[in-house]
């Protein structure tokens, strides 16, 4: 796993190594330091975790953590004052927040969640560049058919992944996915509502869904819900 630091204070990123010491593998995982946001902008790899300050000069971290949103990295957030926490959430898609105060405890919340993740979580190997990045299954909206690929939409943008819908509707079965059309496969956990003709997602896209998979898809739907009749 490839993990980096961004954060003006030197001091802090010395002392902030020294605790992720105990979460990394030596060896397995690789530690970044960045000192200015600007020289992380610049980065051409693309990293799995990234703990990112919000407070910093030239470039905030909120602005970097919009400018890095395509590439699928995790983004937690670090800094000495919390009410910037509720901002930077609603600004991004951050998994995480650590207040330098609470450096410890913050720290080893996330890397809990991260083990969580990993537990209950497919992911999606796509190659982007010279890079393989994961896309985790939990932030896929919906795969669509592009002549012999098919487009990833996810909640930090679209990306093409070679491999056709019907191999994925057998991978993804047990991962919440449905197919509602022909080159469309869903995830049910971000459907809105269903209609004869589509699908309405929480993000107000809208999907087409045929009348053959219309019953099949309500039953998927309410089944994830809890529910026990259509």
């Amino acid at each position: 796993m490839k993990i980096a630091v961004v954060d003006d204070e030197k001091i802090f990123i010395k002392s902030f190594f020294e605790r992720l010491e105990k979460y990394i593998q030596n060896g397995i995982d690789e530690l970044y330091m960045f000192d200015n946001s600007l020289k992380f902008l610049n980065s051409d790899t693309i990293y799995d975790l990234v703990f990112l300050d919000i407070d910093m000069p030239g470039i905030e971290g909120i602005t970097v953590a919009k400018n890095r949103i395509n590439t699928g990295e995790k983004i937690v957030f670090v800094s000495n004052v919390e009410s910037l926490v509720f901002r930077a959430y609603n600004a991004t898609s951050a998994i995480g927040f650590i207040r330098k105060s609470h450096l410890e405890d913050d720290l080893r919340d996330v890397f809990r969640m991260l083990e969580s993740l990993k537990k209950d979580t497919r992911y999606i190997t796509v190659k982007r560049g010279a890079n393989l990045i994961n896309i985790s299954c939990r932030d896929i909206y919906y795969f669509e058919k592009q002549v012999n690929d098919v487009i990833i939409h996810t909640v930090n943008g679209q990306t093409i992944y070679r491999q056709t819908i019907k191999e994925l509707e057998k991978q993804l079965l047990d991962y919440g996915f449905i197919k509602s059309h022909e080159g469309y496969l869903v995830n049910i956990d971000y459907i809105y509502s269903i209609g004869t003709s589509e699908i309405i997602l929480t993000n107000k896209v809208k999907i087409p869904i045929s009348r053959k998979n219309v019953m099949r898809v309500k039953e998927a739907f309410l089944l994830r819900c809890g529910e026990g009749d259509v």
